[in-house]
């Protein structure tokens, strides 16, 4: 077998910072393979440490007993086990010495080992003890390993039926009350026989880990998981404590617990004491430490009242030079806040809602609750599980079952972590049409250990309303015959109405019309109204009448009578741009009832109306876009001829002549040749074809806004250059600008002339 075992057993209960009731009982293997298996006498250490954490007070109706196996167990008859005889030591408040000394003076000389007595004791006791709803329950077995199977040579085969009895008598009484199993393994022989101890673990509705030691090594980390789990404290990883260098601590964290504990374990050494300094300035507020050793090794428990911010210092007390390990021990408080589930992530099955106090009958609603711990602090990974009330017919309070939040919803908001609380309250039973107040009772959990209880007075209120819903019918409502452009067309329908509230109750509702974005330009300049109240536009506030004009978009008081009674919808259809012939367009009207907590559900059902629009003619298709196209080119066209066109004076004159030798002046200028009709008629930049005697085109002259400039454009190769002067003229591309008044050579290559333009003025 292995060194020793620790399985935990407990539930725990705890109300905010109050501290619970602690009932613990430790079932202690001390047969004689334990003088084997644990000659260290671990067991014993860990049954000490479990003590000076669990600090019991017994005048303030706690308990601490410790049940050593049996030393002549026999089970001889499989149907008949042994029974735990004999007294218990227990612990009392102020006298730890004599506790402590019992169980030191405990020896390995049992006979046989069996967990069945021993665990069914355990029950018994704790059941006695008549504990409070909220005590913590702590039931722990040290051993060195699994069940005698044939103790004394008895040739009975008892393991299997053993471990039979555990599951099918005991387990059903942990589960009842919601115990955990813990089990803490020193020895490598229990790898072994983990089995064992897994198909009973398993069985239970609180499966807390198992952990292995095998040298002892680990009494601190073990400790740690089981307070962390039973017990509600968070915990330090431990640091290393030696005998010659204090170490620092922060016993507050920013955290403010009601106390702390500081643990070091030396294992195979001796620490006879442990010397912690508050910080500077700082009283330490703490009772003396509490130490005890074992040849495995010693440790030291020192709880401190409400620690100061600071670091405090922590020195051990050695009697030879070793190290050991410390950790600190805190209670976790969390603060919880109801708040509307809202959450940033999108969660499809769990609607969001804006409002934590008031909800509809029959309908889901979904609870926030925000967990931080009491300053804000990031909360740890806890088991939340939550109940509601209702009212049955003769008004008395009916629970619904415990339940937990759905997996894998939890939103985070900065530090908080949010947990959804779905819920669908019932109707009020004994007073239909009334409201009535459920209570939302919430418990929070980490393992077993109770973190913080919200029921009673402390439980969340909510207010139910009655069941509440309004369905159009038809739905779609239809126009019939296809319109045309001007037309109108209506439906009528009515609301189908359940509630249980009187017909003369009224409410605040508002109307919504959304057409589909692809109906846009089929539905132009189209009206909608219901009831005869335009549907389309809210009045403006600046309009005299605003005040006292009804609007869907402001909202309008009508009881359920009215509106349950007929109504009609009507759309009066523009000019439409584009759609097929026949083909139906639906629009939707959505409603609110502008009331919590019915603003927050779908509670009028929207109505769909179906338009459909006969054949879309190409004047209403594109009358109005052919007329403004129409305009705009007139537009564009009486701009395009208004422009500013320069033209050759009445009295502009040319001369043209041969440069050649016998050539000379003629005698009289010619004037310019027409323009053509064409040029005129298209409103075409005028230009004068000048050609030669012989009729050979020689240049094209074009006027410009300066009266003594013109423009010759020209063939490709011809040149020009003043007669006189000596500067060059720089043509664009084949226009080439000249003065009036100048004679000028024109050099096509082929022929030469001499071009002059006047005035004949």
């Amino acid at each position: 077998m292995g060194k020793w075992l620790v399985i935990g057993l407990l539930l725990l209960s705890t109300m905010g910072e109050a501290m619970a009731e602690n009932h613990v009982r430790i079932v202690l293997d001390v047969s004689g393979s334990m003088r084997t298996n644990d000659s260290s006498r671990n067991a014993i250490l860990a049954t000490l440490l479990l003590h000076d954490l669990v600090s019991p007070n017994t005048d303030g109706g706690d308990s601490f007993a410790v049940l050593p196996f049996n030393k002549k167990w026999r089970w001889e008859d499989p149907g008949i086990p042994p029974v735990q005889s004999g007294s218990s030591i227990k612990a009392t408040s102020g006298k730890r010495a004599r506790f402590v000394k019992s169980i030191k003076a405990l020896k390995y000389n049992a006979q046989c080992t069996y967990f069945y007595p021993g665990l069914k004791k355990a029950l018994d006791e704790l059941k006695t003890e008549k504990p409070s709803d909220y005590a913590n329950q702590v039931i722990v077995l040290v051993t060195d390993g699994v069940p005698s199977n044939q103790c004394n040579s008895s040739g009975t085969h008892t393991l299997q039926e053993e471990k039979r009895l555990i599951i099918d008598e005991l387990v059903p009484r942990f589960n009842k009350v919601g115990i955990a199993l813990y089990v803490l393994a020193f020895g490598n022989k229990v790898v072994g026989n983990r089995i064992f101890f897994d198909e009973i673990t398993k069985q239970l509705a609180i499966n807390a880990p198992i952990k292995i030691d095998p040298d002892g090594k680990g009494l601190v980390s073990n400790m740690r998981t089981i307070f962390e789990q039973a017990f509600g404290f968070e915990t330090k990883k431990p640091v290393t404590l030696g005998s010659k260098k204090p170490r620092t601590l922060n016993l507050n964290k920013g955290m403010d617990p009601y106390r702390t504990a500081v643990v070091a374990h030396v294992p195979l050494g001796h620490l006879s004491n442990i010397n912690l300094k508050a910080p500077p300035t700082m009283k330490l507020n703490a009772k003396d430490p509490l130490c005890a050793r074992e040849s495995g090794g010693s440790y030291c428990v020192q709880w401190v009242q409400s620690p100061d911010k600071g670091r405090y210092r922590l020195s051990g007390v050695f009697k030879k030079s070793a190290k050991g390990r410390v950790t600190v021990l805190r209670p976790v408080e969390l603060d919880l806040r109801i708040v509307p589930w809202n959450p940033k992530r999108k969660f499809p099955s769990l609607p969001a809602f804006t409002i934590d106090d008031r909800a509809m009958a029959t309908r889901k609603f979904v609870l926030g609750a925000s967990i931080t711990t009491k300053h804000g602090g990031v909360a740890p990974d806890v088991n939340l599980e939550y109940r509601y009330s209702s009212l049955n017919p003769e008004g008395k309070i009916i629970w619904r079952k415990w339940r937990a939040p759905p997996p894998n919803r939890v939103d985070r908001n900065s530090a908080a972590r949010i947990y959804p609380l779905p819920t669908t309250f019932p109707v009020n039973a004994r007073e239909k049409g009334k409201t009535y107040d459920s209570r939302v009772e919430i418990v929070i959990r980490r393992g077993s250990a109770e973190l913080l209880r919200r029921t009673d007075s402390q439980a969340h209120v909510m207010q139910v309303w009655p069941f509440l819903s309004l369905k159009p019918r038809p739905n779609p409502a239809s126009t019939g015959n296809p319109l045309k452009a001007n037309q109108e067309g209506c439906a009528s329908f009515t609301f189908s109405l359940q509630s249980d509230f009187p017909q003369e109750k009224s409410f605040p509702i508002t109307g919504d019309l959304k057409i589909p974005n692809n109906a846009s330009g089929l539905l132009d300049k189209t009206r909608f109204s219901l009831d005869g109240i335009d549907l389309t536009t809210a009045p403006q506030p600046s309009d005299p009448a605003a005040a006292t004009t009804e609007s869907w978009s402001k909202g309008l008081d009508r009881t359920l009578a009215e509106l349950a009674k007929p109504h009609r919808m009507c759309v009066t259809l523009g000019r439409p741009r584009q759609g097929a012939a026949n083909k139906p367009i639906m629009v939707t009207t959505g409603f609110t009832l502008n009331q919590a907590p019915y603003d927050e559900y779908d509670v009028v059902r929207p109505l769909r109306f179906k338009i459909r629009m006969a054949k879309i003619g190409v004047r209403d298709r594109y009358g109005a876009m052919g007329l403004v196209g129409l305009l705009a080119l007139l537009s564009l066209l009486l701009l395009y001829y208004a422009r500013f066109r320069p033209v050759m004076s009445e009295d502009f004159r040319y001369r043209l002549w041969t440069d050649s030798e016998g050539s000379h002046l003629p005698p009289e200028a010619n004037r310019l040749p027409p323009v053509s009709s064409l040029r005129r008629v298209l409103g075409i930049s005028y230009r004068y074809d000048i050609k030669s005697v012989d009729g050979q085109p020689v240049a094209r002259l074009r006027p410009t806004r300066d009266k003594q400039l013109f423009v010759l454009d020209m063939d490709a190769g011809t040149m020009i250059k003043p007669m006189e002067g000596n500067d060059t003229l720089q043509p664009k591309g084949h226009s080439w600008a000249i003065e009036a008044g100048r004679d000028y050579r024109i050099d096509t290559g082929e022929r030469r002339w001499i071009f002059r333009t006047e005035y004949a003025s």
